[in-house]
């Protein structure tokens, strides 16, 4: 048996690539970002960056991006002490078998919360009242549900906001149907809200963003992960940094650009006219 689908290539491979950018408008900043995307001029742009990110520096931004949970984490609970009112705690319950560690539960297992929290939405909502990663703001908490106020691209307005249930499956192969069948094991019931003063850049992905403060803390540990934090902005204007971005937080997966050197030279395009960093000569010392 074949370990891997992926070791298999019979098809006539096609290039394709998406160059146009919906978030952002200015031109100057999309060069910025897509030099950080494939690691190019890095000196130079960094040095752009910082200057204008750091001339505009609020502390007092909507939301601010971290690099791990921990770094969130004591940002958030030092909000939510900040808050002169009665806190309240919400436990999430187990049924059944549901296989995430507590850590990686879709919403907290102790969820504490203020009037004034910020919060973010962690599941879709079936009346499309918000979505996953929505972000919102608590305005009343009573017996059995939270109210809040939603912000951002989602049309506003307060919210009830009552716990719900995220499912666990294990899948099994079928001999008689010939088909996988999912079989439920398990249930995880919680408010779908998680404190959002901060969030991890991983956790921002697909989001667009104002008044954005970076927080690269001890630094950038994964590829592509300043991109993200710096693209989830729609202009360079709403960015502030916590500190200056540094050359070593800045990781191009070596994978990245030998596909996009691919992609050049399937296209017709020739070593000589691709930055110099992009050589296949560089690449294979990479």
């Amino acid at each position: 048996m074949i370990g891997f689908v992926s070791v298999i290539d019979i098809r006539r491979q096609v290039p394709l690539e998406l160059t146009s950018f919906y978030r952002q408008k200015d031109r100057s900043f999309i060069d910025l970002l897509n030099q950080i995307r494939i690691g190019e001029n890095l000196d130079l742009v960094i040095a752009e960056i910082n200057q204008q990110c750091t001339q505009q520096y609020n502390s007092q931004a909507d939301i601010t991006l971290t690099c791990t949970n921990d770094r969130a984490d004591r940002i958030n609970m030092g909000e939510l002490q900040r808050l002169p009112l009665r806190e309240y705690s919400f436990r999430g319950t187990f049924k059944g078998q549901f296989s995430l560690e507590h850590d990686k539960l879709p919403s907290p297992l102790d969820l504490r919360l203020k009037k004034g929290a910020h919060v973010m939405f962690t599941k879709n909502d079936e009346q499309h009242r918000w979505v996953n990663g929505s972000m919102g703001i608590v305005r009343e908490i009573d017996e059995g549900s939270v109210h809040v106020e939603i912000t951002g691209d989602i049309n506003g307005g307060i919210c009830d906001v009552l716990p719900v249930t995220w499912e666990s499956y294990k899948y099994s192969y079928d001999p008689v149907e010939d088909n996988i069948v999912a079989n439920k094991v398990g249930e995880y019931i919680q408010y779908p809200l998680m404190l959002a003063w901060a969030v991890t850049i991983h956790k921002s992905q697909g989001k667009s963003l104002d008044n954005v403060l970076v927080d690269l803390g001890d630094g950038a540990f994964a590829s592509g992960q300043v991109y993200v934090a710096l693209s989830r902005c729609r202009s360079i204007e709403s960015i502030s940094l916590a500190r200056l971005i540094r050359k070593t937080d800045i990781k191009c997966d070596p994978i990245i650009k030998k596909f996009y050197l691919t992609l050049s030279l399937m296209i017709g395009e020739t070593d000589d006219a691709l930055p110099v960093s992009l050589n296949a000569d560089n690449l294979n010392r990479s």
